[in-house]
């Protein structure tokens, strides 16, 4: 949204913001591998991240934005004047997020240099 105002030549005021909602349903899903040895041994460590039960237990990030300014160009008898005041905010939420890991395993791990 923008709003300007001109009162005379020498003077004008004006505003603009911004709102922004955004909702971003997701599944995380993320394999480790630690301490991998030179005889190809790793310890694998698996994780997932998800939320409740609707939205098929997809993980909520809802992220919200808003970024206002007023400002101006004014004459003040010689002197001049450009100004502006700001304003922002942004938030993020994760309601019911659950993170799943399973417990360690040693696991076998080959490499194929390409």
């Amino acid at each position: 949204m923008s709003l300007d105002w001109k009162f005379n030549d020498f003077n004008k005021v004006w505003f603009k913001g911004i709102f922004n909602n955004r909702n971003d349903w997701e599944n995380r899903y993320r394999t480790t591998l630690k301490d991998i040895t030179s005889e190809g041994k790793a310890d694998v460590r698996i994780q997932t991240k998800g939320g409740s039960g609707d939205e098929r237990n997809a993980r909520l990030e809802r992220q919200r934005t808003m970024d206002f300014t007023l400002g101006g160009e004014n004459r003040l008898g010689i002197l001049d004047m450009d100004w502006k005041l700001g304003y922002a905010r942004a938030t993020e939420e994760r309601p019911n997020e659950r993170i799943h890991r399973l417990p360690s395993q040693i696991a076998e791990v080959q490499f194929r240099p390409e």
